[in-house]
């Protein structure tokens, strides 16, 4: 059998429609913020963005080793089950002490010519803006695994809508006063945390007992999942989305205008639209064979193998599609603030920002497949690794000899690497 049975129809659906909404949401919020913030300002929150990617290094997330066990786990005993999860949910909270210190240190750190304060104040805005699921994190991969699609769509909704809503108010009565924005993400983040705690509680019937797990209890369960898996897979995870914003981290390290960033920021956030669909098949994949055995490699791979084609067609539909709107897009939202040559670079970059993430999208069902079934270490070290190294190499190459342009047409080299690499694995090893 190497269909997916039509049940799963209905899941994938219902899961797509949560990430549609976690990206769409960032996405519609980096929107609004370009659409009524002036551009210098908007390239400080950008920046401020960009320089969180490497420093996610401290947010290790164990949760996702219930891709890879998930099947194993659920046939154990209640308290053992439930023990693991409440294990994982400390841990998720403990790194929300973790933002407080890196939003405090960066604050002194990067040149946002702001006051140490108001610097402080935008990364507390960038750190809950993208980190805020780090805390319900444990709660909303359970329920994504255990097809409670309902519960987690709900979840989902309230904090993008907060936050939106939130952003909204920001910019229209406070004024756009940055403390405005710092104090509705860290309302956003806490509040989203706790709805998914009462949720998951009342799904899983946890019982007081077992939450009074002691704390060398809870640190016995968390060092032997980072030790064996979530280690490794995080570095991974850190290096593919430093790289997805390498390239403007690299403009802000190289001191280019900071117009001229806030431009190429605003571009970059048009182009992350064409990584939704992808994502969204990606996981929905995940959560399938994190409910499977082992035992049916060859079936996957031939799923696998289909799966891709698909993904690969509707790529270069989209990007197509992307390069006809792309022209009216920048021009709806310049609303006369970009001028006519300003626009005409913007398309340009647009272009071969696309052609990479055409590429480097290609690749996420066969990616995502390789981190939970191959060895983890393996796959790190032979793909992440060295493209995460080689991409630094060739985005301040391009700046330090190109400028913005050599930057823009990066994008395409960068994404071929990774597929590259990705073709360098020959045979499926377990952890």
């Amino acid at each position: 059998m190497t269909t997916i049975k039509p049940l799963w129809i209905k899941y994938s659906l219902f899961n797509t429609l949560e990430l549609v909404l976690t990206r769409a949401g960032d996405t519609f919020i980096s929107l609004i913020l370009l659409w009524f913030l002036p551009i210098e300002l908007f390239s400080k929150f950008s920046i401020a963005q960009a320089f969180i990617a490497p420093l996610l290094l401290f947010y290790i997330a164990p949760e996702t080793i219930l891709y890879k066990v998930y099947n194993t786990w659920i046939q154990d005993t209640q308290e053992s089950f439930q023990s693991k999860i409440l294990a994982l949910r400390s841990f998720s909270w403990l790194k929300g002490l973790i933002t407080l210190f890196l939003a405090i240190v960066l604050s002194f750190v990067v040149p946002l010519n702001e006051h140490k304060l108001h610097t402080f104040i935008i990364f507390i805005w960038a750190f809950a803006l993208h980190t805020s699921a780090h805390l319900y994190s444990t709660d909303r991969e359970f329920l994504r695994l255990a097809l409670k699609f309902g519960e987690l769509n709900f979840i989902t909704c309230y904090q993008k809508l907060v936050f939106i809503m939130g952003t909204l108010l920001c910019v229209l009565v406070f004024n756009k006063n940055i403390i405005s924005f710092a104090i509705m993400g860290v309302f956003a983040a806490i509040s989203s945390a706790l709805i998914a705690k009462y949720i998951v509680d009342k799904n899983l019937f946890i019982k007081q007992s077992y939450k009074k797990q002691n704390l060398k209890q809870k640190s016995k369960i968390i060092f032997e999942i980072v030790k064996s898996f979530s280690f490794w897979q995080h570095l991974s995870g850190i290096i593919q989305n430093w790289v997805q914003t390498m390239d403007l981290f690299v403009l802000g390290i190289f001191g280019f205008p900071i117009r001229t960033v806030g431009l190429y920021a605003a571009i970059l956030k048009l182009a992350n639209f064409s990584y939704m669909i992808p994502m969204t098949l990606s996981n929905t994949f995940l959560v399938w064979i994190g409910r499977r055995s082992k035992e049916a490699l060859e079936q996957e791979k031939k799923i696998l193998s289909r799966g891709t084609v698909w993904l690969i067609m509707t790529n270069i539909l989209q990007f197509f599609l992307f390069l006809i709107l792309a022209p009216f897009i920048i021009k709806i939202f310049s609303h006369g603030r970009w001028s006519g040559e300003e626009q005409s670079l913007m398309f340009n970059w647009i272009k071969w920002i696309l052609g990479g993430a055409v590429l480097f999208s290609s690749c996420f069902l066969f990616s995502s497949w390789l981190m939970v079934r191959d060895n983890v270490y393996k796959v790190f070290i032979k793909i992440y690794l060295p493209w995460g190294v080689a991409s630094l190499v060739v985005y301040s190459s391009a700046a330090y000899f190109g400028g913005l342009k050599w930057v823009a047409i990066a994008n395409v080299p960068v994404a071929l690497i990774f597929c590259v690499n990705l073709l360098r694995i020959r045979h499926i090893e377990s952890n």
